[in-house]
């Protein structure tokens, strides 16, 4: 199975970005690229400092990445997929830092990639119904249809 690296940018969340890497690294995640994102000189970066090197020497190898400037979510997100491409050859795990995914859904996210070529989650906040990132009911498609069909996202 091809290894998975996880991406995740950094905005000025410690402790959220930590939870995070902790996830990955117990979930058996080999590397994480950590954009950051937080314009602040690197000093929430320098925050973590410990707790990385602990993370570390528990066997996930993290690689911070920066500009010095707050790229903004996507911008972020392509340097730190350049910098993939170029270092790795692997499978890519978009998470946001503020966010941990149930045990075992990587697993299951890893087993679907040997039949198609991109792999989202049921989101689910605190216990609430989970949705997928990609699929809803499009009211007048379900009455044609009745199934659901792709669509762009709608942000609030």
């Amino acid at each position: 199975m091809m290894q998975t690296v996880g991406l995740i940018l950094h905005f000025r969340s410690e402790a959220l970005t930590l939870r995070c890497l902790q996830w990955m690294r117990d979930e058996g995640v080999a590397a994480a690229v950590l954009v950051d994102n937080s314009e602040d000189s690197g000093r929430s970066i320098d925050r973590m400092h410990q707790a990385l090197s602990d993370l570390r020497q528990g066997g996930l190898d993290i690689r911070i990445r920066t500009e010095n400037r707050n790229l903004g979510f996507a911008a972020g997100v392509e340097f730190g997929l350049s910098y993939i491409r170029r270092e790795f050859k692997a499978h890519v795990l978009l998470v946001n830092s503020d966010a941990v995914l149930a045990p075992g859904s990587l697993r299951a996210m890893q087993d679907m990639l040997d039949s198609c070529k991109c792999v989202a989650p049921r989101i689910s906040n605190r216990g609430s119904k989970p949705r997928s990132p990609f699929f809803f009911y499009d009211p007048v498609a379900a009455l044609i249809l009745e199934a659901p069909r792709a669509r762009t996202i709608r942000y609030a």
